[in-house]
């Protein structure tokens, strides 16, 4: 029955033809698609356009190669028609689509390019940001508006694009995410970090154009339990610079993932002032890891970051007032010396030390032996401390009450040699150390001063009966130097 109806193509009656037409397509046959593809050709212009109809009514791919054809017809209203057709059509139309973006004439490219966008095939991406480097405008505009509508359904697909080699491509996809919130701001992130200066700056334009509604999502991004979206989410926020990433990134601080880690150190750093106490609340976590974050964050804020840091000097844990110590030294402002001057005197080593390197790299210089000593004491250079003699004492006692034992031990050694009358309360107050090392060596420094120490006579008997063979004899030692020099002495 068909070969019927494609005969009465050649009537010279244009109805006939068109009734021709509309037949074919009714059909639905595949036989009917080259008569029809004939058809596009014919001089009225109504039988032209149903031609296209009928082509779009076989719906499959067959018909859609026929009606790419169309799109480079001399009558643009056919053009116009095989374009909506192949819209109509669909996902089936994508093979013939995707071939007439390599069309020799423009306009079949274009109209290509914009049925591929209107379906919305995240497939699409890839042949269409070739067509970003097209030598005609129009087909890049086209191209560019298929992207974006593509974008609105899925980003992802994007993501790998923003580092495509060719820059103008890079270009146009930070234009397109920056139209976006939710998932486009990472990719937009990653394009943040472009060789190319003019690409960086306008990522970083569209991240911060996205203001509030791109805030809900990046923070939603770090509980992804992918850690490299939870890495992106996290510079995205700072880049965003917006006061309310604060409370999510100080969280990201303690993150178990270096990368995050480092990542919410410099968005802290970034956002500065506003930062300052939420990390500093960090400063005395139990992690070395979280500390050190937290520190180097603070040192990036800088200056803003001083006054909170200066009063962390007294703060009650030792972890604590020694990263404050350290973050003031690599600020290196000047108004943190009388404050970490006092915490060479403090009770834990690695704050005195902190806060001597700190007090060296800000060029400070001791003003007696005093202070020499405490700085000595500090870098745990127990002889030249000791050289001090009486002026050392001060430095030491802090030392003899430190949380470790060997500290306490060396403390007590140099309090010895420093022969000074006040280091003889110290030393006996040392041989109720719980520590038997520490007892052994406070006891050999008394046995130095020889009759200076009788006051020590007593509780060196007493330690001279203890289970520790070393301590004991040392104490019985300690005290018979004692009461000979106190007998010769007499």
């Amino acid at each position: 029955m068909l070969w019927w109806v494609t005969r009465r193509l050649k009537s010279k009656d244009a109805a006939v033809r068109l009734r021709a037409v509309a037949t074919l397509g009714d059909s639905r046959h595949a036989r009917a698609i080259e008569p029809l593809c004939t058809a596009l050709s014919d001089s009225d212009a109504a039988v032209r356009q149903s031609a296209v109809a009928a082509l779009a009514r076989l719906g499959d791919a067959r018909a859609a190669a026929a009606l790419r054809t169309a799109l480079r017809h001399a009558d643009p209203d056919v053009r116009t028609a095989a374009a909506d057709a192949l819209l109509r059509i669909g996902s089936a139309a994508f093979a013939a689509l995707t071939q007439g973006l390599a069309d020799a004439d423009p306009a079949a490219r274009e109209r290509a390019a914009w049925v591929l966008g209107q379906i919305g095939s995240a497939g699409a991406v890839v042949p269409l940001l070739s067509m970003l480097k097209d030598s005609d405008e129009t087909v890049r505009h086209a191209a560019r508006e298929a992207l974006a509508h593509i974008c609105r359904v899925a980003v992802d697909p994007f993501a790998f694009a923003v580092t495509d080699a060719n820059v103008e491509v890079r270009r146009a996809l930070v234009e397109i995410l920056g139209k976006f919130a939710g998932a486009a701001v990472l990719p937009l992130v990653t394009a943040a970090d472009d060789p190319e200066p003019a690409v960086r700056k306008m990522a970083v334009e569209m991240i911060g154009g996205l203001g509030t509604t791109a805030l809900r999502p990046l923070v939603a991004g770090l509980g992804h339990v992918d850690p490299v979206v939870r890495w992106q989410s996290v510079r995205a926020l700072g880049t965003l610079g917006d006061g309310r990433s604060v409370a999510p990134l100080v969280e990201a601080l303690g993150s178990d993932d270096d990368d995050v880690r480092a990542a919410a150190r410099d968005a802290l750093a970034g956002l500065g002032a506003a930062a300052v106490a939420p990390v500093l609340a960090r400063l005395g976590d139990e992690r070395p890891e979280v500390r050190e974050a937290a520190r180097d964050a603070l040192i990036g804020i800088g200056a803003p970051a001083v006054e909170a840091l200066v009063g962390s000097l007294a703060a009650e844990g030792g972890s604590l007032r020694a990263s404050a110590a350290r973050a003031l030294g690599r600020i290196g402002d000047g108004r943190a010396v009388p404050e970490l001057r006092q915490r060479l005197e403090d009770q834990d080593s690695a704050v005195r030390r902190a806060a001597a390197e700190s007090l060296k790299s800000l060029s400070w210089s001791p003003a007696d032996d005093a202070e020499r000593a405490l700085r000595a004491v500090a870098f745990m250079e127990w002889d030249r401390a000791a050289a001090f003699g009486t002026a050392a004492v001060p430095a030491l006692t802090a030392a003899i009450g430190d949380g470790e034992a060997h500290v306490r031990e060396s403390a007590a050694e140099a309090l010895g040699r420093t022969r000074a009358a006040s280091a003889v309360t110290l030393l006996v107050a040392a041989l109720r150390d719980k520590e038997p090392r520490v007892q052994r060596a406070a006891a050999i420094g008394l046995g130095r001063f020889g009759a200076e120490a009788k006051e020590a006579v007593e509780p060196l008997t007493r330690a001279a009966s203890a289970s520790d063979d070393k301590l004991a004899r040392a104490a019985s030692d300690a005290a018979e130097k004692i009461r000979k020099a106190a007998e010769t002495r007499a």
